[in-house]
């Protein structure tokens, strides 16, 4: 509710601060000081004699605005003084401008409406327009009256100041008379005079609050301070102390200090509610007080019962609470205590069948539920933040497992008196916590066994070695619990059914996945882990090899001829690579299908350019390199795959999966004939090896 200790001090100081005395200019046209300092303060009388009197001459039965009479003759650096009180003007003479050199102007007791913008008479030093109608204060009105130092608005029916008319460029304002006006709110105008004044006068308003709607902050230079100078607030219909509104004004405690420690307020005759909203200034000079003696600390709560008709600084930081009222159950009591920085949640005897799921919000709730008919605990938005939790004398049957998760403020709960028959096991989550669970029914089962040793060895629970627990024949003492009277045998946990059933799931899901990706991963068993073992069992190759690879193409289709010639053919050639190719090499006459075996049998590797139509033509001799190549683990085959091939469109498994785990070449790789290197290399172990 409150932000910091920063704020804190502030409002003190500005409520409390102790008024210092403002000197007033002892020049020639203030030759009047009082020797002692007045009530409220020192204040050094305007002299006015060696001004020149301007008349105004008005015509009452016409609603004349008046005008200003020019002297008889004509006089050169002159100040003048216009005083036209008691009269019926409705506005202030329309030609004031023509006379810049005005110093005092008095149209005390007088009709007039509005107040215009006076920047002309640079040279104003007081401002009466006391006991007039005028209702609001534009602003800029006053802006360029460098020399105003009086004003007077008392008596009005002034009900909005805006935002500007008092601002850091008055710095010769010493005193400001705004009292019985119809002001509602008043904001921080007073902080924007940063100068020694006298008195800022607003007493015998309507105001209800304080407001800041400028986002006023204090200046962070430090050769800028406010005040000395005293606010005059009494006699207004302010009730609670608006700690928010200062909530943006500084930035740490010295700062604030140094800025406004001579700045004095006095907020007496005012119906103060003295509740919470007080604690921040009551509770860190609590003890000043007793040794400070001014007027203007006697400020008298009107309310809570309890300190009405008492000095707020005769009233126990305890006693400084607040009745809260949103949020709060039906029947309840709801007080924030900030002395102990806690809100208490009293619902005793108030007729509660379950639990609120919403209560006013804290860090520290204490929640006091005896003697209700509440049969549920469930999880609660509000549970982690419970320090204090008391609901005995209820009816309650269960709790949820889940109810205390997460939660680490809890140091008390009594859920004594109540008709438990069992406790959730996250009860061993609650640390440090003194809990009561006596007069339940807390059953002797196999389920509660864990309780025995819970209480034996917990000792925040109350009289935790004489809980009862109740059996068929009576009630006994919790040691009955153990597993050997009760005769419990082993059972299978709630955690442990959970790991059997996942652990089935996960071995079907590996079993279906094998079966369903069979061929890939026994490419993966080929490639790994078989063709390892045989090379460290044999050496070399058994069979004898003609070619150093054997090509597998569609020999009817022109794309894939071209492709070979262009690409492969003058590689083989420079690196001397023998390869066999049916269409150029094969023997008219003889068996092509039988020859194209027995060539790539006798080939140290195959490889195979497969087009959509090489699928369609050549998947004996894909497969037969797949079986004597991968399967017997005899050479390399290596697949460069064309544009128009994807795994969806081949029919054969094991060439699906060898395109599925991309173990292939494709014909666009810049690196192509690097990773065919390994066919011009003769007489060496060959290890398949999977392209990407």
């Amino acid at each position: 509710m409150f932000q910091s200790a920063n704020i804190h001090v502030l409002c003190l100081l500005i409520l409390f601060c102790d008024m210092v005395s403002v000197l007033g200019s002892n020049g020639l046209e203030f030759p009047w000081c009082f020797s002692t300092c007045s009530i409220p303060c020192r204040y050094c009388s305007y002299n006015n004699d060696f001004l020149v009197s301007l008349e105004v001459d008005e015509a009452c039965e016409t609603q004349s605005t008046g005008l200003i009479k020019s002297p008889d003759a004509l006089l050169k650096n002159v100040s003048f003084r216009v005083c036209h009180d008691n009269s019926c003007l409705t506005k202030v003479p329309q030609n004031f401008c023509q006379f810049p050199t005005i110093k005092d102007f008095s149209l005390n007791n007088n009709r007039i409406r509005e107040l215009p913008n006076m920047s002309c008479l640079r040279e104003l030093v007081v401002l009466d327009m006391s006991y007039n109608r005028i209702q609001i204060l534009k602003s800029g009105i006053f802006d360029s009256l460098v020399m105003l130092r009086d004003l007077h608005l008392s008596g009005n029916q002034i009900h909005t100041v805006e935002l500007g008319v008092f601002h850091a460029g008055l710095d010769r304002i010493n005193i400001v008379c705004l009292d019985n006006n119809s002001l509602t709110e008043a904001d921080v105008w007073v902080l924007n005079i940063t100068h020694e004044f006298s008195e800022f006068d607003l007493r015998s308003n309507q105001i209800s609050k304080i407001t800041n709607k400028a986002h006023f902050k204090l200046h962070v230079d430090n050769n800028k301070t406010y005040g000395p100078g005293y606010h005059d607030v009494r006699y207004n219909n302010l009730t609670i102390w608006p700690a928010e509104f200062l909530e943006n004004l500084g930035d740490s405690l010295q700062f604030t200090l140094s800025k406004i420690l001579h700045l004095s307020f006095d907020f007496r005759n005012n119906s103060w509610n003295c509740d919470c909203h007080f604690y921040p200034v009551m509770s860190i000079f609590d003890n000043i007080f007793k040794h400070l003696i001014r007027d203007h600390f006697k400020v008298e709560c009107n309310s809570p019962p309890n300190v009405a008709g008492r000095l707020i600084t005769s009233v126990k930081i305890s006693d400084l609470i607040c009745n809260i009222s949103v949020s709060c159950p039906s029947g309840c009591l709801c007080q924030n205590r900030p002395s102990s920085n806690k809100m208490v949640i009293n619902c005793e005897n108030a007729g509660l069948n379950k639990m609120p799921q919403t209560l006013p919000y804290h860090e520290r709730i204490y929640i006091y539920f005896q003697n209700n008919f509440i049969g549920h605990l469930p999880p609660l938005p509000y549970m982690e933040r419970i320090v204090y939790l008391d609901i005995s004398n209820n009816n309650l049957s269960f709790i949820s497992s889940s109810t205390f998760n997460g939660v680490n403020r809890l140091k008390y709960l009594n859920l004594s008196n109540n008709k438990l028959n069992d406790l959730p096991r996250s009860f061993k989550k609650l640390l440090r916590v003194t809990i009561d669970i006596s007069n339940n029914n807390i059953k002797c089962s196999c389920e509660n066994v864990w309780l025995y040793s819970w209480f034996q060895s917990n000792p925040d629970i109350i009289q935790g070695s004489n809980i009862m627990c109740t059996q068929s024949n009576g009630r006994r003492l919790s040691e009955s619990l153990e597993k050997a009277r009760l005769g419990c045998t082993p059972s299978v946990s709630k955690k442990q059914l959970i790991g059997v059933v996942l652990g089935v799931i996960i071995i079907l899901f590996l079993v279906a996945s094998c079966v369903y990706f069979r061929h890939e991963v026994l490419l993966v068993f080929y490639i790994y882990i078989l063709k390892n073992c045989k090379r460290h069992t044999s050496v070399g190759f058994k069979h004898e090899t003609k070619f150093d690879v054997f090509m597998i193409i569609d020999e009817d289709q022109d794309t894939d001829r071209l492709w070979v010639r262009e690409h492969l053919l003058p590689y083989f050639d420079k690196y001397s690579i023998k390869s066999y190719i049916s269409y150029r090499d094969g023997i008219p006459g003889e068996v092509t299908v039988d020859a194209n075996i027995t060539n790539l049998h006798k080939s140290r590797s195959v490889l195979a350019v497969v087009s959509k139509s090489c699928l369609r033509t050549k998947m004996f001799q894909l497969q037969e390199a797949y079986d004597h190549m991968i399967k017997a683990g005899n050479g390399r085959f290596v697949i460069i795959k064309r544009l128009n091939v994807s795994p969806s469109s081949v029919s054969n498994g094991y060439i699906r999966a060898m395109l599925r785990l991309r173990n292939f070449i494709h014909e666009d790789d810049q690196r192509i004939t690097e990773k065919l290197s390994f066919m011009a290399r003769n007489q060496q172990e060959f290890r398949n090896i999977c392209y990407i």
